[in-house]
C-alpha cells in the first residue's frame, strides 16, 4: 500500500469514527416488571402496551387495565407461560376480557406484593392449564374484586392457588379446577382465605371430590362474613379432610362436595352448617335469648371458636354473657336449618372486626401443636422410590396420636408439589414410589390426632433433602 493510499484509509477510518461517536444514541426506555401476553411494559408503551388499545399500565396507581384484551400467549418463568405476569410490590388488574392458552392467567412473584385483581363489565374470563390466578410468595395477599370466573383445565390444577392470604372482597367469583381455592402453607403457617360481607357470590367446583381435592382447601381458616352462608350443599361446614388435616368445606354428613356456593342470606334464614370449626365470625357467641343454631351433627366443632354452640358437651354458656344460657338446649336444631332471629347487635366479638373481610378471632391457633415429636432416623434412595424410616413411637406416645403423616415435595418449602401420606401410628418406616429420577426431593414427618378440639399436631421433623437417580 502506498503512503497516500495508507493516509486516505486512514482519513476515512477516522471520519466513520466520528460519524459513529457524533450520531446520537436514542436513550433506552425505562421498563417494568410486569408482562402481558408476553411483551415487557415500558415507558414506550405502556399506553399500549399489546398494540391494539387492550392493555395500558399506570405507573403511578401501579394498575393495569384491560378493556377487551385477548390475552393468548405469555412470559415464560420457571418454565410456566403466564398471561400476565408481575414481579412489582403493587398491582391493580382492572377491567373486562379474557386469558386463555397459558400455563397461569395472572401471576405475581415478589415478597410482600399485593395483587389486586379486579373484574369490571363483562368481567375477567381466565382459562389456564395449571393455575387460573397464582401467587408464589408466602408473603403476598391477593384480593379479588368485582366480576372474576378462573378455571384451571389440567391435572393438579387449582382455580386460585395463592401462596399467602387471599381476601375475596367483593363481587361474583366462579372456580374451577382440580382444586377449588387453596392457599399455601410454609415455615408451620397456613394462611387464610376471607371472604367480605360484599360479596354477591362465590361458587367453587372441582372436577372429581375426594379427600385430596377439594372446594376450598388452607392449612389457615376459612373465615366467612356473618353475612353470608354456605348455601350449596345445604348445611354445609368448615371442617377437616381425612388427607392430610387441611381446613376445607364439607357437606353437612361429612362427605366432600363437588361444587360449594357462599352467598348472602337474610338473618332469618342463615344456615347454621357455616358455624364450624374457624368462622367464628358467624355468631357463635350470638345473644343469650337466640342461639338457635346449634348443630349437634357437627362433630368437628372447635371449642376455642364456637364456645355457645358445642351441644355434644351440653356447655351453651355465652362467653359475651355473664349467665349461662340454660335455654339453649332445647333449641338445638339437628336438621341444619337455623333461627337465628335473636342475634345480639352488641356483639362484640363480630362488631369488632374490620366490616369488608371477617378474620378469625380464633383464642386458639388451628393446629395445636402439643403431641410428642418424631424423627427421621434413615431414608434409603432407590430406583424412583425412597423408603423413610424413624423410630417407632413407644406405646405411652401412640396412645397419644393417631396416625403418622410422612409429607414429601419437590419444593423445599413445601408450597407447591406437596403430598402427604398418612401411615399407621405403630409403623416405623414408609415407602414412596413412583418419584421422578433426576428429581430432588425434601420429606419430612410429624404425629397427628384429630380431636373434637381441633387438630393437635407434633412440629415437622428436620427436612431431609434426597434426590433421585
Amino acid at each position: 500500500m502506498s503512503i497516500k493510499a495508507y493516509y486516505k484509509y486512514l482519513f476515512m477510518l477516522a471520519a466513520t469514527m466520528f460519524i459513529f461517536i457524533a450520531r446520537p444514541i436514542d436513550a433506552k426506555a425505562d421498563s417494568y416488571n410486569l408482562w402481558v401476553g408476553g411483551t415487557q411494559v415500558t415507558d414506550d408503551n405502556k399506553a399500549n402496551i399489546l398494540g391494539n388499545n387492550t392493555a395500558s399500565y399506570n405507573s403511578d396507581t401501579k394498575s393495569l387495565t384491560l378493556t377487551g384484551a385477548n390475552i393468548t400467549n405469555g412470559h415464560i418463568f420457571d418454565y410456566y407461560s403466564h398471561g400476565i405476569y408481575s414481579e412489582l410490590e403493587q398491582l391493580t388488574v382492572t377491567g373486562y376480557g379474557t386469558i386463555s392458552n397459558c400455563n397461569v392467567g395472572i401471576a405475581s412473584n415478589k415478597d410482600n406484593a399485593t395483587l389486586t385483581v379486579n373484574g369490571t363489565g363483562t368481567g375477567l374470563n381466565i382459562s389456564a392449564a395449571s393455575f387460573g390466578i397464582h401467587t408464589y410468595k408466602p408473603s403476598e395477599t391477593l384480593n379479588l374484586e368485582g366480576n372474576i370466573t378462573a378455571e384451571a383445565t389440567g391435572g393438579s390444577s387449582r382455580g386460585v392457588f395463592s401462596s399467602g392470604t387471599v381476601n375475596i372482597v367483593n363481587g361474583t367469583l366462579s372456580v374451577k379446577g382440580s382444586w377449588g381455592i387453596e392457599t399455601g402453607y410454609s415455615d408451620g403457617v397456613g394462611h387464610d382465605i376471607n371472604i367480605g360481607a360484599d360479596v354477591t357470590k362465590v361458587t367453587a367446583t372441582v372436577y372429581y371430590s375426594s379427600d385430596v381435592y377439594h372446594t376450598f382447601r388452607t392449612f389457615g381458616n376459612i373465615n366467612i362474613n356473618p353475612a353470608l352462608s354456605i348455601t350449596t350443599p345445604a348445611g354445609g361446614r368448615v371442617g377437616y379432610d381425612s388427607y392430610n388435616s387441611a381446613k376445607v368445606i364439607l357437606a353437612s354428613d361429612g362427605t366432600y362436595p363437588e361444587t360449594v356456593v357462599i352467598e348472602p342470606v337474610s338473618n332469618n334464614n342463615n344456615n347454621s352448617g357455616s358455624n364450624n370449626d374457624n368462622n367464628t365470625s358467624n355468631n357463635s357467641d350470638n345473644n343469650t335469648g337466640g342461639n338457635n343454631n346449634n348443630n349437634t351433627s357437627n362433630s368437628d366443632s372447635n371449642t376455642s371458636n364456637n364456645t355457645g354452640n358445642n351441644t355434644d358437651s351440653n356447655n351453651n354458656s355465652n362467653t359475651n354473657s355473664s349467665e349461662n344460657n340454660t335455654d339453649s338446649n332445647n333449641n338445638n336444631n339437628t336438621d341444619n336449618t337455623a333461627n337465628n332471629t335473636g342475634n345480639d347487635t352488641n356483639n362484640n366479638d363480630n362488631n369488632n372486626q374490620t366490616p369488608d373481610i371477617a378474620p378469625s378471632n380464633s383464642e386458639e391457633p388451628s393446629e395445636i401443636v402439643d403431641l410428642p415429636g418424631i424423627k427421621i432416623s434413615k431414608v434409603t434412595v432407590s430406583s424412583k422410590s425412597v423408603t423413610v424410616k424413624w423410630k417407632k413411637l413407644s406405646k405411652k406416645n401412640q396412645k397419644k396420636v393417631t396416625k403418622i403423616q410422612v409429607q414429601y415435595s419437590t419444593d423445599k418449602n413445601f408450597k407447591k408439589n406437596v403430598k402427604t401420606v398418612n401411615v399407621k401410628k405403630a409403623s416405623a418406616e414408609k415407602k414412596i414410589k413412583n418419584l421422578s429420577r433426576k428429581k430432588t426431593y425434601y420429606i419430612r414427618i410429624r404425629t397427628y390426632n384429630k380431636k373434637s378440639d381441633g387438630l393437635h399436631v407434633s412440629k415437622w421433623s428436620k427436612v431431609k433433602k434426597i434426590k433421585i437417580k
